[in-house]
């Protein structure tokens, strides 16, 4: 398969968000809203590009993927798919939200 050929990568995403969107399926028994990124490495310029230094990014064939739902409880709750699942719920109003200059901060 020729280096510029994406479709195996296109597979493995489409698999993953599969995969992420059964699993969010399975533990809240509701469809999910799904978003994708796709990765990144950073071969110059780790956290200099907004100190106005040279950054050389590139994509690779890895992402991340999210799944969220609206709730009417007053918690949130998150899980890992992964080999060692991790749940947990916390009460928004445990989250001291600060304001400074209009911005929203949620520790």
């Amino acid at each position: 398969m020729p280096f510029w050929d994406l479709s195996a990568t296109y597979l493995m995403d489409q698999r993953l968000i599969r995969n992420v969107r059964d699993h969010f399926l399975e533990q809240f028994q509701t469809s999910p809203i799904v978003i994708f990124s796709p990765g990144r490495i950073n071969l110059i310029g780790e956290h200099t590009d907004y100190n106005d230094g040279d950054v050389f990014p590139a994509a690779i064939d890895m992402g991340i993927v999210m799944t969220i739902q609206e709730s009417r409880e007053p918690t949130f709750t998150c899980t890992a798919n992964e080999k060692y699942t991790t749940r947990f719920s916390r009460s928004i109003d445990s989250y001291q939200v600060t304001l400074i200059d209009g911005t929203r901060l949620i520790p």
